[in-house]
């Protein structure tokens, strides 16, 4: 699981990004949402694949560019 601020400093910037499951996605961050922000409390991050991933399903993320 990574934190917050780890996902809103990938915000904009082409990511390599880890599910839990070890399935990896290589996109650019697109969208931020803090735990406060979230109707699930819980921070999010979307990917240019269209998909939104939540810090409890990301093992890891990596800035690329």
């Amino acid at each position: 699981m990574v934190d917050s601020l780890t996902l809103y400093n990938a915000q904009f910037h082409k990511v390599k990004l880890t599910e839990t499951d070890g399935t990896v996605h290589i996109e650019t961050a697109i969208l931020y949402e803090s735990e406060d922000d979230s109707d699930e409390g819980v921070a999010t991050i979307g990917l240019t694949n269209g998909y939104y991933y939540r810090t409890d399903e990301i093992s890891s993320i990596e800035i690329l560019d």
